[in-house]
């Protein structure tokens, strides 16, 4: 499901292909669920482990932030399979401030902006790529995940690659943000200005009698 702001959910999954002479790459992935940005990924022609999970979280952190934690609580959704789910694995998740969520059992279409990625992936880079080993494949996978950011287009996006989804939200932001500022200075530069705006004729003629008044009592 996707949410209305980047770095509120993270989804992750994992996916294999075969290449031609029979070897199998694995691969998992964190994706975010509003800007569908791949974070990181890792892969290797064994399995998966919980290990890789837990330094794929620490990644995802560290490109998103800067930081080695989050600045805020971000959901991680994943299914329960044991890599994610392992205690070993919520315990760096929960120090890295990342909340993990599960899909229920056998429901993959809870996490469908993952199941989505797996069939681009597959369909766009896997099968129309020469792949004859998995040396071959594994050499091609960071420019896969790179292309998809920065050119693959999304329908859900505007057709823009999530990179350049993610510029213009950012050039927005700073739109919206200069904006407020020159706001809040024309606002502050009418208020001096009344403050200062000369006195009417009448208002200086009526403050003069009341000095020679003044004047006048006390010789």
């Amino acid at each position: 499901m996707a949410t209305l702001r980047s770095n509120v959910r993270w989804c992750s999954d994992e996916l294999e292909f075969t290449c031609w002479n029979g070897e199998v790459v694995r691969l998992a992935f964190a994706l975010d669920c509003h800007d569908r940005e791949a974070i990181a990924w890792v892969a290797t022609t064994a399995g998966i482990c919980g290990e890789m999970i837990r330094d794929m979280m620490v990644e995802c952190v560290e490109r998103r932030f800067g930081t080695f934690r989050a600045p805020h609580r971000v959901q991680w959704l994943s299914d329960n399979g044991s890599i994610f789910a392992a205690y070993k694995t919520i315990e760096i998740a929960l120090a890295l401030n990342l909340s993990p969520c599960f899909t229920p059992v056998e429901s993959p279409e809870s996490n469908g902006m993952a199941e989505a990625f797996v069939k681009t992936f597959k369909r766009d880079y896997v099968r129309v790529s020469s792949i004859p080993d998995a040396a071959t494949a594994l050499a091609q996978i960071a420019l896969w995940m790179e292309d998809y950011n920065t050119v693959h287009p999304h329908s859900r996006l505007g057709y823009r690659s999530p990179r350049e989804f993610r510029k213009q939200l950012a050039e927005k932001a700073t739109e919206n943000a200069v904006g407020a500022v020159r706001r809040s200075h024309a606002s502050t530069t009418a208020t001096e200005a009344v403050g200062s705006r000369p006195q009417p004729p009448q208002a200086v003629a009526r403050n003069a009698s009341l000095d020679a008044s003044e004047a006048a009592d006390h010789p």
